[in-house]
């Protein structure tokens, strides 16, 4: 009877570390999300820079990231305070991977310092048009596993993020043009 039992436990043992994998797999599966805005600006290329790169005016205009202090240089930590819908980030501190003289910024965030948990690769990229003016494209790409969650439990942070970054745009355009 007592091996019978240690056989069940055993069983049971078994079972929890395999759903558990399972469920693993399935975070890690799922665990990406991708969201893009682009604008046109009437606007030339180092007019728009000039407004990104100038991360203490961005508390004079920028609705989305309210705060930004630091150097624009690969493998610098920057110091942000984000507003996204009814969530603030702050402090926010993601690092540089990015920084291409009057084309793109680009930097990565993370949820407790933690990689694969909630990452955020952030991109804001200039692009010439061919008629004189700017395409301004943001965008974010999202992985770990608590994406996973979120895509399943709290979209609305997504759809907030979205606004944000429409905000963002639309006012760096009024401040451009």
């Amino acid at each position: 009877m007592n091996k019978m039992k240690q056989m069940s436990r055993k069983k049971k043992i078994i079972s929890s570390i395999c759903i558990a994998f399972i469920v693993i797999l399935i975070c890690l599966s799922f665990g990406s999300k991708r969201i893009y805005t682009e604008i046109e600006i009437n606007a030339s290329e180092e007019q728009v820079w000039a407004i990104i790169s100038d991360l203490e005016s961005y508390k004079e205009w920028n609705p989305f990231m309210t705060e930004a202090h630091g150097e624009l240089k690969v493998g610098e930590q920057l110091d942000m305070k984000l507003h996204n819908g009814s969530l603030t980030l702050d402090p926010f501190n993601p690092t540089l991977l990015q920084v291409r003289q009057g084309k793109e910024i680009n930097w990565i965030g993370r949820v407790a310092n933690i990689p694969r948990l909630f990452d955020g690769n952030h991109h804001l990229v200039i692009e010439p048009m061919s008629n004189g003016n700017v395409k301004f494209i943001q965008y974010e790409d999202f992985q770990g596993i608590i994406v996973s969650l979120t895509n399943l439990f709290q979209k609305g942070l997504f759809d907030d993020t979205q606004q944000g970054f429409e905000k963002m745009n639309n006012a760096l355009k009024i401040r451009a043009e």
